[in-house]
């Protein structure tokens, strides 16, 4: 029964960063902002990524007692990393010209952070399977 659940999480998950992939369309580059515009969609790419791994893991290895290494106020921190990359890339439309760029740049740099911060928090609760 566990197999299934794997199976159903992994093509769920697999399901939604193909899509993403799609929606954002990380090759196509615009005339102005070549630069900003990859670095947003790849970062964003690469975010989305840790973030569904560590979903994965935090489902599936998490150990028992999570809700007691876990205090509130990291909860909050992740919740909010957890949307703060999606509002990014819905809203960048919303800038026009030459703010647009600094507001790519700004996204790359959130992007970024949260899957540094993302990584870390695997990382120090050892979720990674494979590092033993």
């Amino acid at each position: 029964m566990q197999f299934l659940g794997h199976l159903f999480l992994l093509l769920l998950f697999s399901s939604i960063y193909i899509l993403s992939f799609i929606i954002i369309k990380p090759f196509l580059f615009h005339k102005t902002r070549k630069i900003s515009t990859f670095l947003l969609k790849s970062s964003y790419l690469l975010y989305l990524f840790i973030l569904l791994t560590g979903l994965y893991l935090f489902i599936f290895f998490s150990p028992k007692d999570m809700e007691n290494k876990l205090t509130d106020f990291i909860f909050i921190i992740i919740s909010i990393f957890t949307f703060s990359p999606n509002f990014g890339i819905i809203f960048r439309r919303n800038f026009k010209k030459q703010k647009r760029i600094y507001y790519n740049y700004a996204c790359t740099i959130l992007n970024l952070l949260v899957t540094i911060f993302l990584l870390r928090k695997l990382f120090i609760h050892n979720w990674f399977v494979f590092i033993n």
